[in-house]
């Protein structure tokens, strides 16, 4: 297993909370990611110091490593 941050991002971009994962692939991360948007301005997903997939609050990807 694989630990991911989840950063739900405010509409001024700025960190409103975290949220700890374990997943076993980066793919599994992306969908927990998704899934976690609801009521969220944006997402950030990261593996350590690496963003990995960023979404706006309509599920748009804005970054997709």
């Amino acid at each position: 297993m694989t630990d991911y941050r989840i950063y739900f991002v405010d509409r001024g971009g700025r960190i409103a909370r975290v949220r700890e994962i374990s997943c076993a692939s980066q793919s599994e991360a992306s969908d927990a990611a998704r899934a976690s948007l609801d009521g969220a301005f944006g997402i950030e997903l990261w593996q350590d110091a690496t963003m990995i997939l960023k979404l706006a609050a309509d599920g748009l990807v804005l970054y997709l490593r």
